[in-house]
């Protein structure tokens, strides 16, 4: 973990807070380190920008990682109902082969 990257993503969430880049950015910087802490960011993205499509594969993953094999099935259908409507068939097919191997 880079603990400049992190403070500087930690600043960034701050001074844009409209932006769901930047705490989707530090829990990717998370997940090798705090995943709880990941994911525990990626929940609070979600309810935050339902409609942010990126943060769905890595949420349903560590949730399923986590234990949380119901959560994140939940996550990823919802994703999937949220690609299809932005149309954005790549991701789709992401998170439908994940939720296939679960």
């Amino acid at each position: 973990m880079n603990s400049q990257r992190i403070e500087t993503l930690k600043k960034m969430v701050i001074e844009a807070p409209g932006d769901p880049f930047y705490p989707y950015a530090l829990a990717l910087d998370y997940i090798h380190t705090n995943r709880p802490e990941a994911l525990s960011i990626l929940i609070d993205v979600m309810r935050k920008y339902p409609d942010y499509l990126p943060l769905y594969y890595q949420a349903g993953l560590l949730s399923i990682e986590s234990g949380k094999e119901e959560e994140g099935k939940d996550i990823l259908e919802k994703g999937i109902a949220l690609a299809q409507k932005q149309n954005d068939r790549k991701t789709l097919n992401e998170l439908r082969s994940l939720l296939d191997n679960i």
